[in-house]
């Protein structure tokens, strides 16, 4: 009688190796910054701004995407490509970053440096005051300074504004956007007594708080006549908000 043999199972084959993730592409398909030299003409950067789909920025020899600029993330991408390196942006240009609308004439930015050369056409405009951390945010690869530090700095230069108030509504904007009030910006000039800017930026925060009472007066306003009208409706038991 022979002897019974067992097979033993034969060793399962080492899985084959995973293909690796496909590489993530580290460059926009469309850049955010188009120069003259990179079109096949010269007259297309002209076109394409003819056309609504560049804003330019220098005499027609550079531009950014309009589309890029219509979301909070697009500007700061626009402002990072412009600005010199290893700076942050402020006052006007941060203004812009929040809010959008026409490019600033001058690029903003918080630096102890002095710079001669324009940059894309635009003078870089350095401004060397102190800024605290807290106050500082980095959208992308862009460092700016927050809505209600961009308010001070907006402030600060209202002596210097062609339209003053101009300047006035926007920050009511900024604050109505970003959800802060003139007492966060009185905070902050509270922190920073020695600002050789103090008395017009006290002077212009005090135009805007009277904008921003009468703009948050009517809202006010509006919305107890809505609420009178609801309870009218709840009496004659009417459950419809006017």
């Amino acid at each position: 009688m022979e002897p019974s043999t067992t097979n033993a199972s034969a060793p399962e084959p080492p899985p084959a190796p995973s293909k690796p993730p496909p590489r993530l592409r580290t460059t926009p398909l469309v850049p955010t910054i188009l120069r003259e030299r990179d079109l096949p003409g010269p007259m297309s950067l002209g076109r394409l701004a003819a056309e609504g789909t560049i804003t330019t920025l220098d005499d027609m020899e550079s531009g950014y995407w309009s589309e890029h600029a219509a979301t909070l993330y697009g500007r700061a991408s626009i402002v990072h490509r412009i600005i010199p390196h290893s700076t942050a942006a402020c006052a006007l240009t941060a203004m812009w970053v929040w809010m959008g609308g026409e490019f600033p004439r001058t690029l903003d930015v918080l630096s102890r440096s002095h710079f001669r050369m324009r940059h894309f056409g635009h003078r870089v405009r350095a401004f060397t005051r102190k800024v605290t951390p807290r106050h500082l945010v980095t959208i992308g690869n862009l460092r700016v300074t927050d809505p209600t530090r961009t308010a001070c700095d907006v402030a600060s230069l209202h002596a210097t504004a062609a339209h003053p108030n101009d300047y006035t509504e926007r920050i009511v904007d900024l604050m109505d956007a970003y959800d802060f009030t003139p007492d966060d910006c009185a905070t902050i000039l509270d922190e920073n007594p020695c600002m050789s800017t103090m008395p017009r930026t006290r002077a212009c925060l005090s135009g805007v708080r009277r904008s921003y009472d009468h703009r948050h007066a009517d809202s006010r306003r509006i919305d107890r006549r809505h609420g009178d009208s609801r309870h009218v409706d709840d009496r004659h038991g009417v459950g419809v908000a006017p």
